[in-house]
């Protein structure tokens, strides 16, 4: 009876344990998720004013 009672302690606290380890991954995957999305952004708006610069350098160049 007392081996029963702590098995079933056990496996809760097993069970408690891999609920919040898949809510720590859930919330990791998440701000990984979020994180790439602010680096595609990023890296389009860079390439925007890579653009941008290169005009305007080439516009200086043209006035030289």
């Amino acid at each position: 009876s007392r081996a029963n009672i702590e098995s079933l302690n056990l496996k809760a606290s097993l069970e408690n344990e891999l609920s919040v380890t898949k809510a720590k991954l859930l919330k990791s995957e998440l701000k990984i998720n979020s994180l790439e999305s602010s680096i595609e952004a990023k890296t389009k708006e860079n390439s925007e004013l890579m653009i941008i610069c290169d005009e305007l350098i080439h516009k200086m160049d043209r006035k030289s």
